[in-house]
């Protein structure tokens, strides 16, 4: 028959505890390293989309300067068209005036 345990002094009771205490610190620097590691690649992350959409955002307003130009010069020639017109027919109906009397 084999020998009884012994029980465990007080000692390895306190090596014990002091084991399991590297064991948590352990972990728990670890743990923070792998969060911090995490942060920093997510805050890269959204750095990256913030400068993508603010890449999106400039490329919109220069499309939209551009239209906004095009438009404007577009309403530009139909005003001075409108008014080339309106000279042309006030001059018609003048020298048509004229030249029946």
């Amino acid at each position: 028959m084999s020998s009884p345990k012994a029980e465990p002094t007080l000692q390895d009771v306190i090596d014990k505890i002091d084991h399991l205490a590297r064991d948590v610190d352990t972990k728990i620097d670890n743990l923070a390293r792998d969060v911090d590691t995490k942060i920093d690649g997510l805050a890269r992350d959204v750095d990256a989309k913030i400068d993508g959409l603010a890449r999106d955002v400039d490329e919109q307003i220069n499309t939209f300067k551009l239209q906004l130009d095009v438009y404007e010069k577009g309403m530009r020639w139909v005003v001075n068209l409108a008014f080339g017109l309106i000279a042309s027919a006030t001059i018609t109906v003048l020298i048509t005036t004229l030249f029946k009397n």
